[in-house]
């Protein structure tokens, strides 16, 4: 039975279609209203976050898409996206080293276009007869009650004028760039208090033509940074139609290169010769794109006393993290996951109202808490890193001395790494969010890492090269 006759969601994002697909089962009609235009096939929006840069969809992040959208896999790798185990195809750098060979058969990725995901995305949820898109329609504010204490619709305008549409809930996916909190003051409501921890991140990447004589033996391959003296990263990614996307990250630097000589300078500053060599011999399908402003900040509208009923923020609007670690999409699949099982077991005499509620306090404690905190923790081990956090206990974790133990507790975690499969292979299921990290950190393996971190480190070795299967 509909919880509500009409959802509202703003912005077409993958967010937002995430959104859209789970109210489906709860509202008799939903209404997604995307800025852009899609077009006739997979093709880069105005409004895309990021389109032009690496998308690494984490194996959990793939796992809960295609529950969502069953079906949606084979339709990718039929449009050309590159399917591999992530333990079979990828070669990962860490700090200390090549990551050792391991087996896992939970760490499936598909390499693809954002363009090519959100298409196809978009086709799946359009098939569901109570889901439309609106497209070329900006929503300009929200509509209220007499009162405000209740959003009843939004403003839009088109092409044809403006107008208003009206609805029981609306859902704010509008993105990192959103006029949200602009909205919400002219309706008389306080902005959220925000945490921030921001490493300045920086990055550039570029599409190309593979090596026509090249057998690397990997399908991805990446080199990590090292706190606090090598902030340099890397990675070469497969995507649709036999191309790469190969990028360059820095951390600290105001500024990263977007000129060809340039580019391949700081490829060659990397501890392994891999990324120059690579990019040297490849064949650039496209001008070098840059990106800066990747904060890790999660706005708190659930401490907001006055936020309107009925308005549910979702997506980049309540937090976004440092793309480096690649979980944007699947925070997205979870946060509407959340807000599907938030739905459901709504009740009382307005159980829409007790869901919106629910899932806005669940949302920072069940979907943000522990990607946030592992990435917080690790940019905040980088000289000049911004931070500034709501949570008394968080300001306390991310400061001297707490900050000390933890740069020891990593490079003994990563020193093991770089010699144990097992802990490999754990590392990197947390990395794809298959696990939690107290499950591989567990007591016997914290032991080992205690004791190694007083231990006399030994010499790290220099430029190695990749590890060929």
């Amino acid at each position: 039975m509909p919880i509500g006759n009409h959802a509202i969601v703003i912005g077409g994002s993958i967010s937002g279609m995430l959104a859209a697909r789970v109210l489906s089962e709860s509202f008799a009609h939903v209404t997604v209203l995307e800025r852009d235009r899609y077009g006739d096939g997979p093709a880069l929006r105005k409004g895309q976050p990021q389109g032009w840069h690496v998308h690494l969809i984490l194996a959990r992040g793939r796992m809960e898409l295609e529950r969502l959208f069953p079906g949606l896999g084979p339709d990718l790798e039929a449009a050309g996206a590159v399917c591999f185990q992530w333990s079979e195809g990828a070669r990962v750098n860490g700090p200390f080293g090549w990551l050792p060979d391991y087996t896992s058969d939970r760490l499936l990725v598909r390499g693809s276009t954002r363009a090519l995901l959100d298409w196809h995305v978009r086709d799946h949820l359009l098939r569901l007869p109570n889901v439309r898109m609106e497209e070329g329609c900006a929503v300009k504010g929200l509509l209220t009650d007499p009162s405000r204490r209740a959003v009843t619709g939004v403003r839009v305008a088109r092409d044809s004028g403006d107008s208003e549409i009206y609805g029981d809930l609306v859902v704010d996916t509008s993105g990192r760039a959103s006029a949200s909190l602009k909205w919400l003051e002219e309706i008389g409501c306080a902005a959220p208090p925000e945490s921030v921890v921001d490493c300045h991140l920086a990055y550039s990447c570029r599409w190309y033509e593979a090596p026509k004589d090249a057998s690397p033996g990997w399908k991805l391959i990446s080199t990590q940074p090292k706190a606090p003296d090598d902030p340099l990263s890397a990675a070469i990614f497969p995507i649709e139609g036999d191309r790469y996307i190969g990028g360059l990250a820095t951390i600290g630097l105001k500024s990263v290169p977007d000129d060809d000589a340039g580019f391949l300078e700081l490829a060659k500053s990397l501890r392994t010769p891999e990324f120059h060599a690579w990019f040297s011999a490849a064949k650039p399908l496209s001008p070098i794109y840059t990106f800066r402003q990747a904060p890790n900040r999660v706005r708190h509208f659930e401490r907001v006393p006055n936020l309107p009923d009925r308005y549910l923020p979702m997506g980049d609007v309540v937090g976004t993290l440092n793309p480096i670690y690649g979980q944007g999409i699947t925070l997205a699949a979870l946060s509407a996951l959340t807000l599907g099982d938030s739905l459901a077991r709504a009740s009382g005499p307005d159980p829409l109202s007790a869901a919106v509620r629910s899932h806005l306090q669940r949302l920072p404690r069940e979907v943000y808490a522990t990607p946030w905190i592992m990435a917080a923790l690790g940019d905040s081990l980088w000289p000049g890193t911004t931070i500034a956090v709501q949570s008394r206990f968080q300001r306390r974790l991310l400061r001297e001395p707490w900050l000390w133990l933890f740069r020891r507790f990593s490079v003994a975690i990563n020193r093991m790494a770089a010699e144990d499969p097992e802990l490999a292979r754990g590392l990197m299921e947390v990395m794809h969010m298959i696990k939690p990290p107290a499950e591989v950190l567990n007591g016997r393996l914290m032991r080992r890492a205690f004791w190694r971190m007083f231990r006399a480190p030994r010499p790290v070795p220099g430029v190695v090269p990749a590890p060929s299967r």
